[in-house]
């Protein structure tokens, strides 16, 4: 299964830190944040991968290179301007949508440090048929993504981002979907689009099949850099463990 890697952001939380570098170049005791990802997806037999990208993609390139000291195929999909979680999908100055269509692929938030179980999410997409799984987790800031509610696993309520005084749930999304290729074909062509703004709620509203799962993984979102620095403590103190 193929895997994208969200990484076209600017990062401009995590200046100073990002002046220079691509966000998911931050380190986590002496390692890029990008090189998690492509630890933990390997380690889930996941060995082709294409990285999104926008600002400074040379500092990820020039590191990571094609994958192969890595035992792992990747490919890079530059942006001439950020094109959101789901446009970036469709770059035109990229084979992403092309490589994309022909099968089931994973969509993954890098900035983000997880431990997720991608095989769980899987089995869980395949057995209810699904269209588009979205990976949960429990959040002690829901109001900071994308809240979902779900009756018996399928996704009833998308809200992207609420006001505190709005949230039922704090559930919210890990920034970890599996997508069938016919999901392609509701992102519009070269523009900036959203997962949790757009693409999610529209295809509530025609009736697909979505679903959602926590697996009980660890998600610390590294957006900014007191985020980050709780994600390096949380590494320090061995609150996150991974399968490599």
């Amino acid at each position: 299964m193929t895997t994208v890697i969200l990484s076209g952001g600017n990062g401009t939380r995590l200046k100073p830190l990002t002046e220079h570098m691509q966000k998911t170049m931050v380190e986590i005791n002496q390692k890029p944040l990008l090189w998690y990802h492509i630890q933990q997806l390997k380690s889930h037999g996941i060995n082709d991968v294409w990285v999104a990208l926008h600002k400074f993609p040379e500092t990820v390139i020039n590191y990571f290179e094609d994958g192969s000291k890595y035992n792992i195929n990747i490919n890079y999909s530059i942006e001439k301007s950020p094109l959101g979680t789901a446009g970036s999908l469709k770059n035109p100055n990229s084979e992403i949508e092309k490589h994309l269509r022909r099968g089931r692929f994973l969509e993954v938030y890098g900035d983000n440090l997880t431990n997720f179980n991608y095989r769980a999410l899987q089995k869980f997409h395949m057995s209810k048929k699904s269209f588009l799984t979205v990976g949960l987790y429990q959040s002690t800031e829901p109001w900071t993504g994308g809240v979902i509610e779900t009756q018996h696993g399928r996704i009833k309520s998308v809200v992207e981002k609420p006001p505190k005084e709005q949230i039922m749930t704090n559930t919210i999304s890990a920034g970890v979907m599996i997508c069938e290729p016919e999901l392609l074909s509701y992102i519009p062509e070269d523009t900036s689009s959203d997962f949790g703004f757009d693409i999610l709620p529209k295809l509530l509203n025609v009736g697909k099949p979505l679903f959602a799962l926590d697996t009980g993984s660890y998600v610390q979102d590294c957006g900014t850099i007191e985020r980050l620095k709780k994600a390096r403590r949380d590494y320090a103190r061995k609150n996150v463990r991974f399968d490599f």
